[in-house]
């Protein structure tokens, strides 16, 4: 073999700058452990909003005459914040079909804040009674507490579907494929385990009312009342809570998907307005129609605002075996 010179001199090379090591810290937006402490706050704030809402209302209603402008923004308030209770199962419905881990994991997580939502709720009306030495317009409600099983699998069941069937997931932007099965028998009986346990709670909820109450037709009333409840609660999950994941988790701007959310409810509540007065021939509620737009704008916060906080640590909607 010929030897070749080298065109430089390897001795005259000054020397390489020394290896500093510095360690690795993730960011906060990709932190899990800090979206955790953000859902926590979120937990906390509607559980302080259901245990003072309707002492809140109750002092409102107590303090006397108000000026005009100042009450009429108490009830804007008062409407908004009652959309952002109405918010809370939809919030909690795609969390539990739709969020990332073990499925038992997420529905033990989801369950125990559903209870301690509707125990915060029930624990406000007990209290407000209390302090104010009167039923409370909705005396003997805690049988309807047990109403919250079976409305909540109602505003679950459209999105199911979405799950098994097209395997719509939120996980990290760099997803995973989706290797569980689409349906399983594991599944289908821990399915029919939970409506089991929601009807069967739905009917101690009868039983409880005719004791409590001692009305015969009260009672004959409760299924058609249970039914038509979970009918309003699925149409208006089908409405608003996949439009919501997608333009929220799939959208490349996250203000694009911001305006998206919120064109969407208003064409929605616009719509609902036209018909309403299209078949009563006008505005039939005694109520303004700009306090259910209020209601409408408290439900469109209450479930775009944690989302967006979602994806900002990262997440985005998955779907297919292989997006």
């Amino acid at each position: 073999m010929l030897d070749f010179d080298y065109p430089y001199d390897v001795r005259n090379l000054p020397p390489a700058p020394p290896i500093r090591l510095r360690p690795v810290v993730d960011t906060p937006p990709s932190s899990p452990s800090s979206l955790g402490w953000w859902l926590i706050r979120f937990a906390i704030g509607f559980t302080a909003l259901n245990f003072l809402f309707l002492g809140v209302i109750q002092v409102l209603n107590s303090v006397g005459p108000m000026p005009a402008v100042p009450r009429q923004i108490a009830l804007y308030l008062i409407a908004f914040f009652l959309g952002a209770i109405g918010a809370e199962p939809g919030l909690l419905a795609i969390a539990a079909v739709f969020g990332p881990g073990v499925a038992w994991h997420r529905y033990l997580v989801v369950n125990s804040v559903v209870l301690l939502l509707a125990v915060t709720g029930a624990t406000s009306i007990f209290m407000s009674e209390l302090d104010f030495r009167k039923p409370s317009p909705v005396g003997h409600v805690w049988p309807y507490i047990l109403l919250v099983p079976i409305l909540f699998c109602a505003c679950q069941l459209p999105l199911w579907p979405l799950r098994s069937f097209f395997c719509w997931r939120i996980a990290k932007e760099q997803g995973v494929l989706e290797t569980v099965p689409r349906l399983s028998i594991a599944g289908i009986l821990a399915a029919t385990a939970v409506i089991a346990i929601s009807l069967g709670a739905v009917r101690l909820g009868r039983d409880s009312q005719s004791f409590l109450v001692g009305a015969q037709a009260n009672s004959q009333m409760w299924w058609p009342l249970t039914g038509i409840l979970a009918a309003t609660i699925t149409t208006i999950s089908i409405a608003f809570l996949p439009v919501f994941t997608v333009v929220i988790f799939r959208t490349r701007s996250l203000l694009l998907g911001l305006l998206g959310a919120a064109a969407w409810s208003a064409l929605l509540f616009v719509a609902a307005i036209t018909i309403t007065r299209l078949i009563n021939g006008g505005w039939p509620f005694p109520i303004p129609w700009h306090w259910p737009a209020a209601i409408v704008a408290g439900f469109t916060v209450g479930i775009v605002v944690p989302l967006i906080v979602v994806r900002l640590y990262g997440y985005r909607l998955h779907w297919g075996r292989g997006s």
